[in-house]
């Protein structure tokens, strides 16, 4: 059970200067950080909710609204998730992650840009030779960036949702194998 006690944001206030000493954060990981720490506390201020009717009254803080915030993101992200199954054709699929080791890890931090370009590139050009070689045709997939991992590490990888089968053009017409 989660508690005020053992909260990631009172984790973070608590350990974060300690971590810091020993590991670096990039810009975006810090601000992130930063947002969880202060959500819901005074660092960010609060409103008052009044009820009309019987004059009793309730302070709330004002939250991060950052989506890595467990507290924030969880609930925004349940609907953009939900916002998203319009899109869900009625076949199976399959998560794919797409990694590099992380002796490397360094250069990528100093050629972002390429870095995550070959990554993605390179992933979708695997897919797409899997699904001509394989199934015969073409694969379906979306991606998603990730540069750093669920410990706030550099880890660098791709997540894939990728179709569980292929589209195959032949002369009769599309077909779906």
């Amino acid at each position: 059970m989660i508690t005020k006690e053992n909260d990631v944001g009172t984790i973070f206030r608590r350990y974060i200067s300690q971590y810091r000493k020993e590991y670096s954060l990039s810009y975006e990981q810090c601000q992130a950080a930063r947002a969880i720490m202060e959500c819901r506390t005074p660092a960010l201020g609060g409103v008052i909710k009044a009820c009309s009717e019987c004059g009793s009254w309730e302070f709330q803080y004002k939250s991060c609204k950052n989506r890595h915030c467990p507290k924030c993101g969880a609930f925004e992200k349940a609907q953009w998730l939900e916002a998203q199954k319009i899109w869900v054709l009625p076949i199976h699929y399959y998560h794919v992650v797409f990694t590099i080791d992380h002796v490397f890890n360094l250069l990528v931090w100093w050629n972002q840009e390429g870095m995550y370009n070959h990554l993605i590139d390179t992933a979708a050009k695997l897919l797409k030779e899997y699904g001509r070689k394989e199934l015969g045709g073409e694969l379906g997939f979306t991606l998603v960036l990730h540069t750093w991992g669920q410990t706030i590490q550099v880890h660098p990888h791709v997540h894939f949702i990728v179709t569980g089968g292929a589209l195959v053009h032949t002369p009769a017409g599309d077909r779906w194998q």
